[in-house]
């Protein structure tokens, strides 16, 4: 399935796929400056997303969502 999904980046000019200098076994994918962009306005996209929803809730709701991110922060410490 990997494979499938590098392939069709590579024909897509999304990324390059070098041997590893280190092993020849290993491959490392590398993203190229239009594979960036694209993962840059994919990133910007789910972001304003996020903030629309988040524009959305009450003051409660943001309250209990800020104390929820601290718990979560502190479990992950």
């Amino acid at each position: 399935t990997m494979s499938r999904i590098v392939d069709a980046l590579l024909k897509q000019g999304l990324v390059v796929r070098e041997a590893a200098a280190e092993d020849r076994r290993s491959v490392r994918i590398s993203a190229t400056g239009e594979g960036r962009r694209v993962m840059e306005a994919g990133r910007e996209r789910r972001l304003r997303a996020l903030l629309r929803r988040l524009d959305r809730l009450s003051a409660d709701e943001r309250v209990a969502l800020a104390r929820g991110v601290e718990l979560l922060e502190r479990i992950l410490r």
